[in-house]
């Protein structure tokens, strides 16, 4: 893929996500040449940020909402780029017991 500059590039990754509740950590990558080690430190930065504050924030009202409006705006016009990842390694799906038993199959919704 080319790099189009007059297009925003974002990276989302779901951070622990399962059930009904979730929340995306988005980084926006600069087109630099680095390797990819601007990409992994926004990703990082963008991770830390989702804390107690964050989500002091989320309950104060529908404020939150408006930079998904302004991305699926964006996105609708063809000038947003998106690559979604999420990696559930570690994370013990398997040993959890939701109420209904230890889960048979463990997937990754599609984020979309």
């Amino acid at each position: 893929m080319k790099a189009e500059p007059n297009k925003i590039y974002t990276v989302h990754h779901a951070v622990n996500h399962f059930g009904n509740i979730s929340r995306l950590a988005i980084a926006m990558p600069s087109l630099g040449v680095d390797g990819g080690t601007e990409l992994l430190k926004k990703i990082r930065e963008t991770i830390r940020a989702v804390n107690g504050e964050y989500v002091a924030q989320l309950r104060q009202g529908d404020k939150h909402l408006n930079f998904p409006k302004e991305r699926m705006a964006q996105a609708n016009k063809g000038e947003l780029v998106t690559f979604n990842f999420t990696s559930l390694c570690r994370f013990p799906l398997y040993e959890a017991d939701f109420g209904w038993g230890k889960p048979v199959w463990v997937g990754s919704a599609g984020l979309v």
